[in-house]
């Protein structure tokens, strides 16, 4: 993460918080930061699922792993939770087993 300020007659009018920056900490293009994540995954041999899948699967991992949806809105930024529950986590075969065992144990199977 990194700070861009931009500043009219010394007066900050504009702050962005930056995911991706140039070493200058300046805003990059989309297609630069999409070209490096290219190049990364194809060296590791890698599919290239693009940034926005990195977002879906950092929701979809956060949520297996248990971190509760309102951390996982605050973290997407999202200002409705049905978006980040609708769109941004993914059931998988992961969360359906512990669904199953949860629900056995509770019953004392």
């Amino acid at each position: 993460m990194c700070d861009l300020f931009v500043a009219i007659n010394h007066r900050i009018v504009y702050r962005y918080n930056l995911v991706f920056c140039s070493t200058y900490g300046e805003i990059i293009s989309h297609q630069s930061v999409y070209g490096r994540s290219s190049r990364i995954a194809e060296k590791a041999e890698l599919p290239n699922i693009g940034l926005h899948g990195f977002r879906h699967t950092h929701a979809t991992l956060l949520f297996e792993s248990g971190v509760n949806i309102k951390e996982i809105q605050h973290r997407l930024g999202h200002s409705d939770i049905s978006m980040t529950m609708d769109v941004y986590t993914h059931v998988t075969d992961s969360v359906e087993k512990k669904a199953i065992s949860t629900l056995i144990e509770h019953f004392g199977f």
